[in-house]
């Protein structure tokens, strides 16, 4: 799974966030959670969510997951166990790789998941800090 956006540690586990800092749902697709305080989704009953404030939170961090492929580094638009599509707005590289065009200043390219390394940046959001093992 392809993880991007905001996630935060809440009681030692992680979720993903959603909301702004001041009003903040935690996100899950467990139904155990309903145990926890959680409430299902009106619109989806695999997703649960749970109101919380910005202080219940152990860290906060925005995480972007992107592709090396070739020496570059890539967007990723949507990825299977098997293939990987990639995105970038550089020309040269579009050109070099001999890329799709699917609009103005984009290039796409479907490839093997085993010819691409995902890498995930973590970065620190609304003040806290990666000090926390996660």
């Amino acid at each position: 799974m392809i993880r991007d956006g905001k996630y935060g540690l809440y009681n030692g586990q992680e979720y993903m966030l959603a909301g702004k800092k001041d009003d903040l749902e935690i996100i899950s697709n467990d139904p155990a959670e309903l145990l926890n305080g959680f409430i299902q989704d009106d619109w989806d009953e695999n997703i649960f969510f749970k109101k919380i404030k910005k202080e219940d939170l152990d860290t906060a961090y925005e995480i972007t997951t992107y592709a090396k492929y070739k020496g570059h580094n890539f967007g990723v638009l949507t990825a299977s166990e098997l293939k990987v599509v990639i995105a970038t707005n550089n020309p040269q590289v579009g050109h070099e790789l001999n890329m799709s065009v699917p609009g103005r200043g984009e290039f796409h390219m479907e490839v093997n998941r085993t010819d691409v390394e995902l890498i995930e940046e973590k970065k620190p959001i609304w003040g806290f800090t990666l000090d926390i093992d996660n």
